[in-house]
């Protein structure tokens, strides 16, 4: 395709500067839109599993009249971070995934 464009508008100008451009990006690119795409619903679908984990670890607490314990809390505030950072870097889309806690 991008040979055809530039066959088409000749040579010189900076539409073949900016084609150029547009294709040193492209192979740059680690990831095509597919791949990027199914990375980005993995990661999702796994950060909703954790939501349903603590939602429902919420409800169980509300339930029984305690107040939330402080590592759901936490968990919450994890994913919410882990949201915050998904496709935040155009470079990175999906960074990688923290380390998880240690359990005492």
């Amino acid at each position: 395709m991008l040979e055809f464009l530039k066959r088409l508008f000749g040579r010189g100008g900076r539409l073949e500067a900016k084609l150029d451009r547009l294709l040193v990006l492209q192979e740059q690119t680690e990831m095509t839109l597919e791949e990027l795409v199914t990375a980005m619903d993995a990661e999702t679908n796994a950060v909703a599993a954790k939501m349903d984990k603590l939602s429902a670890d919420l409800a169980a607490a509300h339930a029984a009249g305690q107040a939330p314990k402080a590592e759901t809390i936490a968990a919450l505030s994890a994913i919410s971070d882990r949201l915050k950072a998904l496709g935040a870097d155009p470079a990175a889309p999906i960074p990688p995934a923290p380390e998880p806690a240690a359990n005492p």
